[in-house]
């Protein structure tokens, strides 16, 4: 109440109460202390000033109060003398303008003016505008209150009917910031509480999140007695959180009041690194996304939908992605399954402690899956023990570790390797590569092996098995599957189980490396059971080579036994095995299997002997055997039947033309400990005894020469490396049965010999001493049988022509004149290789009587020769013969010799031309001017002109020889050129080189033939000499002269040196130039022989044909538990430099085991 003593007039003013004044005492100011009420609005005074203007009647109030209503008081200030806060004019209140000065609180929510105006607006209503502070536990935001035009709070008769503010400035909330977009701030009276909603933006903790906070009937911000009770923020676009990319899918992040955090949770996909995976995260409950303390320490997506990780298709059975606040980084685990293909493969992702990806810096770090269950993998069945599949990069993951594969139903113990060499590799979710290591021993059908450096590989939509092997049934040799020619072993895996596809499986190993008997070119094949049989090439220590089959029974599979059975058709295919000594048969099989650096070979053979020839379309030889063998690796033991003068049609059985009989023959190098025995001397202090070596064949025979027979011989026979035959003979001499009256008579036992020269048959014969009958003569002393004529002649001398006078007188008959010839036509044929002469033979069944020998035929009339006696010579040669020209006449003969020519025969010197007879039918006319003589037998025998040979050598700068050999045949499709070298001008010593057939040669029979010779035979410094033999299968051989001396020494010499008490291993070694480096020992079918040496018993060796300033890998195969000094295992090498200069080396052997 304004009471003031000069008035006695009291005043009331509409709409204020608790004013009563007085104007009637003009102008005044006081203070005032009274409260009262404007429009509903108490007023508290707390320093006002009430001033009347009597002029102007205005009354106007200012300084400090507190204003109250509905509940709430503040400090308001009502302005100064100049500008009063209350204005009553002429009775009437015309302004009240206050200023709120102070903190206050507004529906519990205490608030901090900002500009903030208190204003009567009309009427019972007041406004409240301006700025101001709002304060929410620790937090504050500001707020827009409108302007006296739109005030934000209004209160009509002291009662709050409005509160709507808005906040356009970034406030934060429990540290979570916003930025408002039209966010509107109301408070609602029916639920006693402020409302904020629009549209926001939070930012937390790096993360930024644009949403709506609900709206006008949803609001997502309610504030309750001052405090923050709910905050809801519904997102509304993707957002980053901690370098995930978040895409909201009725995702809701709130305000938890209970645990005084916020919290996201709703349906979400997550993007990272380029993977997109739907999931969930969270709910009310269990909240993905907790924030708290300015931080987020938890981030949690639960993988419901198939998704890829790396094109790595993954479907999720409890997977969870989670942020590791501690470190800092995104983690994925739990259980899955990923598919590569069309196949699925169980698996866990670690857990919590061990999470197995991780992801930091907007990238995956790592993606570590461990495999737990058994899986198929392009049909292949795979037995987890220890695998997992880890992310290297690009769309590539290593799957390695421990695993067993079922094949066969057998489980087949597998290395996967590690993760830099993976046995799995998939790329872009496909199986790119699958290269496992195999640990087992695996079983190929019926055939067990063990394994090596074995893999299983996956290419081109097949498994298959690849790398070395060794097998241990086959001599434990090792095959390297899948290199070169050698084809992997596919894995069928169309079935329910997988198998090894064996049927399509085929195993070449060129070289076993055994020893002096070896075995090459091993060709396992395989059924679908396994293996039973394989071929197989037998080499024998001398490098010839037969073909063989290797048998096997059982399952597992055992090598039951090595079965060779060979045969040649021809002389043609006869295999050389000895110097001198061809096979042409051989029934045998492989022994002594268990032990095999010690092959041995037993069976049937069939050899022959001194060189086959073709003689009238028939196979032919000196001797032929066919016999029981064995062949040890330094020793060849025949027992058996024995042909001399041999011969068959085509493959059928050989016949005797000469003898035939029985023999025991060895092969080989036989030592000698002379003079009590190598048993004996053994206990002897070395030196004791003499040590003799002997190389060589020897042999026990029994033999009937010829095979009338002539001779029955028990024979003791030798012979050479140089081919040389010789017998000394128990003989029985047997007349033959057509001599007169005796034939078929023994005449006792008498001395002989049998000698053969090789290369030179006129210098070869059986021979006896006792009384014979020749074609044309009879003798009483002995008999000579030439291997080279095939003729039969006298030894000695004696009452050869007294015999023959009385014969010759006893028979002979007067010619009656005028008496018609009786004749006896003999007809033959001469056909294609047409001979240039023809000698005929007439055996007489006794002394002949006159008679007219002529010949017709294509050409006409022939002239005849007859062969003449001029002298027998000694047991050493054939009878020394003439010819009487144009002789047709006989008388007296028991036996007659004719030769006839072509008409074109003969030169003007008499000398015989390079003429053919015509092939066409001829006939032999026997006239007889009295009685007929009666004839035994006619044989006519084609001859043809002993062929020309000259030869020539020249040395090569790489210690080789160039031979060559110069020659005219008429049978050149039959000759055969020898090539031989000698230690001296004489060619009694001289060792074969090799057999030439002619094949270079012209229509007329002219040819050249070559041939380049490494001397490996020679293990020293010498002198060779050259010569050759052509031979043309009808005619004696034919020497060459003997070429000039050539100096020479091996391009190597060797000696390999074994330890004390393993002498006996020195000799018989192989020892070779590995030309190929591939650590085998070839021969022809292997890809060529290569130069190779056989150590004799004091372990030297020589080898040549080097070619100058080239490495050579000297290579030896020894037997088990031996090495070179150095080396690793028994195949060793050593290391050649060759400059052209001849080199000595030794080489020291030891012994070990395989634990060294």
């Amino acid at each position: 109440m304004f009471s003031t003593p000069l008035f006695a007039q009291n005043i009331s003013i509409p709409g204020i109460t608790g004013v009563d004044f007085d104007t009637t005492g003009g102008s005044y100011t006081i203070s005032f202390s009274t409260n009262f009420n404007v429009h509903g609005i108490d007023i508290t005074s707390s320093g006002l000033t009430l001033s009347y203007n009597d002029v102007d009647e205005i009354l106007s109030l200012y300084g400090t109060a507190s204003a109250s209503f509905d509940g709430e008081s503040m400090d308001v200030g009502f302005g100064d003398a100049d500008t009063p806060g209350l204005v009553i004019t002429n009775g009437s209140l015309t302004e009240v303008a206050l200023s709120i000065t102070d903190e206050f609180t507004l529906r519990s929510l205490s608030v901090t003016p900002e500009g903030l105006g208190f204003e009567w607006t009309g009427s019972t209503n007041f406004a409240i505008y301006g700025g101001l502070t709002a304060e929410l536990g620790d937090d504050t935001f500001d707020a827009d209150v409108g302007d006296l035009s739109d005030p934000g709070i209004v209160i009509e008769n002291g009662d709050i009917i409005q509160i709507d503010m808005s906040i356009s400035g970034e406030f934060s909330i429990k540290q979570l910031s916003i930025t408002p977009d039209e966010l509107t701030f109301i408070y609602s009276e029916a639920d006693s509480q402020y409302e904020i909603y629009g549209n926001v933006t939070a930012n937390f903790d790096g993360t930024q999140v644009e949403g709506a906070l609900g709206d006008e009937d949803d609001p997502g911000f309610l504030i309750e007695n001052g405090d923050l009770t709910h905050l809801n923020i519904g997102v509304t676009a993707d957002f980053d959180v901690k370098g995930v990319t978040v895409s909201p899918d009725g995702m809701t992040f709130e305000y938890d009041s209970g645990n005084d955090y916020f919290e996201m949770y709703g349906s979400v996909s997550v993007k990272f690194d380029s993977e997109e995976i739907d999931a969930t995260f969270g709910d009310a409950d269990d909240p993905g996304l907790v924030y708290e303390n300015g931080s987020i320490n938890h981030v949690n997506f639960s993988l419901t939908a198939d998704f890829e990780i790396k094109s790595l298709a993954i479907v999720p059975t409890d997977l969870t992605f989670e942020y590791d606040s501690g470190n800092d980084y995104f983690e994925m685990y739990g259980d899955l399954t990923f598919k590569i293909g069309s196949d699925e493969l169980t698996a866990n992702m670690g857990d919590a402690d061990d999470p197995g990806l991780t992801y930091d810096n907007n990238s995956i770090q790592h993606v570590n899956i461990g495999v737990t269950a058994d899986f198929s993998l392009e049909g292949l069945k795979i037995k987890t023990t220890d695998l997992g599949a880890e992310w290297n990069s690009g769309s590539d993951y290593h799957i390695y570790g421990d695993a067993d594969l079922s094949i066969d139903s057998e489980n087949i113990d597998v290395d996967f390797g590690t993760f830099s060499d993976p046995g799995i590799v998939v790329r872009n979710g496909n199986l790119h590569s699958f290269e496992v290591d195999v640990n087992s021993d695996l079983k190929l059908g019926n055939l067990e092996v063990e394994t090596k450096d074995l893999d299983i590989k996956y290419s081109s939509s097949k498994y298959e098995v690849t790398g070395e092997m060794s097998i241990t049934e086959v001599f434990s040799l090792s095959v390297t599957l899948g290199e070169g020619s050698q084809g992997g072993l596919e894995i069928d895996v169309s079935g329910s189980e997988p198998r090894f596809k064996v049927e399509a499986l085929e195993i070449d190993i060129e070289h076993a490396n055994l020893g002096a008997i070896d075995l090459k070119k091993l060709d396992l094949k395989f059924n679908s059971s396994g293996i039973e049989e394989s071929d197989v090439s037998v080499v024998f220590p001398q490098g010839w080579e037969i073909d063989a089959v290797m048998k096997f029974t059982g399952n597992p599979a055992k090598l039951n036994s090595i079965e060779i059975d060979y045969r040649a058709d021809n002389i043609g295919e006869a295999i050389e095995i000895f110097e001198g000594v061809q096979l042409t048969l051989l029934g045998a099989s492989v022994d002594n299997l268990t032990k095999p650096s010690e092959l041995t070979v037993t069976g049937s053979i069939e050899t022959i002997y001194g060189g086959g020839f073709t003689l009238d379309g028939k196979s032919a030889t000196l001797l032929q055997m066919r016999d029981d063998v064995t062949i040890e690796p330094n020793f060849f033991e025949i027992n058996g039947d024995v042909n001399v003068g041999a011969y068959r049609s085509g493959s059928d059985s050989w016949h005797s033309l000469i003898g035939s009989g029985d023999i025991d023959l060895s092969i080989g190098t036989i030592t000698y400990y002379l003079p009590f025995g190598e048993s004996f001397c053994n206990r002897l202090p070395a030196g004791s005894c003499l040590v003799r070596e002997w190389s060589g064949v020897k042999a026990s025979a029994n033999i009937k020469i010829p095979g009338d027979p002539l001779i029955e011989a028990s024979a003791t026979v030798t012979l050479d490396t140089h081919r040389n035959f010789d017998a000394l003979v128990d003989v029985e001499f047997i007349v033959p049965h057509w001599v007169p009256f005796i034939g078929g008579k023994h005449y006792g036992s008498v001395d002989g010999a049998v000698r053969y020269k090789h290369g030179d048959l006129h210098h070869s014969y059986g021979a006896g001493w006792v009384r014979i009958k020749t074609f044309w003569h009879t003798y009483h002393v002995g008999a000579e049988y030439n291997f080279g004529s095939r003729k039969v002649s006298k030894i000695g001398s004696g009452t050869i022509s007294s015999i023959q006078r009385e014969i010759n007188d006893d028979q002979s008959k007067a010619v009656a004149d005028g008496t018609a010839p009786q004749m006896v036509i003999h007809t033959f044929d001469v056909t294609d290789p047409m001979p240039n002469t023809m000698l005929i033979e007439i055996d007489w069944a006794e002394a002949s009587d006159s008679a007219l020998i002529s010949v017709i035929g294509p050409g006409g009339n022939y002239e005849l020769t007859k062969g003449v006696v001029l002298s027998e010579n000694d047991s050493t040669t054939t009878p020394t013969l003439t010819y009487e020209e144009n002789m047709d006449v006989v008388f007296g003969d028991t036996s007659s010799i004719f030769l006839y020519t072509s008409p074109s025969a003969f030169n003007e010197d008499s000398s015989m031309a390079k003429a053919k007879l015509l092939d066409g039918r001829y006939q032999l006319v026997i006239s007889f001017f009295d009685q007929a003589t009666a004839i035994d037998s006619v044989t006519f025998t084609p001859l043809w002109q002993a062929p020309d040979v000259s030869i020539s050598a020249s040395k090569t700068d790489d210690n080789r020889f160039e031979l060559e050999m110069d020659y005219w045949s008429t049978l050149p499709d039959s000759t055969i050129l020898s090539f031989y070298v000698a230690s001296s001008a004489e060619t009694t010593d001289g060792k074969l080189i090799d057999h030439v057939d002619a094949s270079n040669f012209d229509e007329e029979g002219y040819g050249t033939e070559t041939y380049e010779l490494i001397p490996d035979f020679v293990t020293g410094a010498d002198t060779l000499y050259f010569y050759g033999i052509i031979e043309d299968g009808e005619n004696p051989p034919v020497k060459t002269e003997v070429t000039q001396g050539f100096a020479y020494q091996p391009d190597i010499i060797g000696q390999l040196v074994f330890p004390t008490g393993a002498d006996s291993l020195k000799e018989r070694q192989r020892v070779f130039i590995d030309e190929d480096v591939d650590g085998s020992f070839d021969v022809e079918s292997t890809g060529g022989l290569e130069l190779f040496a056989i150590t004799d018993s004091s372990g030297f060796f020589a080898i040549s044909g080097l070619t100058s300033d080239e490495e050579y890998e000297l290579r030896i195969v020894l037997p088990e538990g031996y090495r070179i000094v150095g080396e690793t295992d028994r195949f060793g090498s050593e290391i050649i430099q060759f400059d052209g200069t001849p080199q000595t080396i030794v080489i020291t052997m030891e012994a070990y085991t395989e634990e060294d």
